[in-house]
């Protein structure tokens, strides 16, 4: 799997969406290219767990350590709730709970799921994505072994995206965001690239792009 590719496509799709959000917030082209970002890093995150991470902990709290770091740009820029790397976090908790615990595995995604109904229903999220970003991380990690499950999971994350826009938006972001599936598809068969940078830097770039962003909106 080449998952380098992968997170570059992640990264230039969420770049697109908050640069987007500053420079052009009237604009519904960054927004449809950003879609693709959430589900490819879920699908990277769940990957993560499965295959390479064995300190489960020890990368959710990495991702809230920067999502902590990173928090006061995303409110700055007027975005509600948590930002994306505590959805990641959460998410990572949820795996590492039903690792340690297979006999309440049933558990997580039926409260995820309620969680995710309750979300859509205020029309709140507690972070980007929210518990349905939370509960198709945990689908993947669970369905790695079934190739055929993973691919609706876009589609799935999509649907709480696309809340609060317009109807017509909202149909527009759904087939931007199942696009990930197909993006993956591609991309994993591709010849591996080398690894691109450690994993701090890009953890940083997280934090230090939405500051950046912010910045540039106040001076520009």
């Amino acid at each position: 799997m080449n998952l380098e590719a992968v997170k570059l496509v992640a990264w230039a799709s969420m770049l697109v969406s908050h640069a987007g959000m500053v420079f052009a917030p009237s604009s519904l082209a960054p927004l449809l290219v950003g879609r693709v970002a959430l589900p490819l890093f879920v699908f990277l995150v769940a990957y993560r767990c499965r295959f390479s991470t064995r300190d489960r902990g020890g990368y959710a709290a990495r991702l809230l350590l920067w999502s902590l770091v990173a928090q006061p740009a995303w409110m700055l820029l007027g975005l509600p709730g948590g930002n994306v790397l505590l959805t990641l976090s959460l998410a990572v908790l949820a795996i590492d709970a039903c690792a340690r615990r297979p006999e309440a595995t049933p558990a997580v995604p039926a409260l995820l799921a309620a969680a995710s109904i309750v979300e859509l229903l205020l029309g709140w999220r507690l972070s980007d994505g929210g518990a349905a970003a939370v509960l198709a991380t945990v689908a993947i990690f669970a369905a790695f072994d079934d190739a055929a499950w993973w691919f609706v999971v876009p589609l799935a994350v999509s649907v709480l995206n696309a809340v609060g826009r317009p109807v017509e938006d909202g149909a527009l972001l759904a087939i931007a965001a199942f696009a990930a599936g197909p993006i993956v598809v591609l991309l994993g068969r591709y010849p591996r690239m080398p690894r691109l940078g450690r994993s701090a830097w890009w953890y940083a770039a997280y934090p230090l792009h939405l500051y950046a962003l912010w910045a540039m909106g106040v001076l520009l």
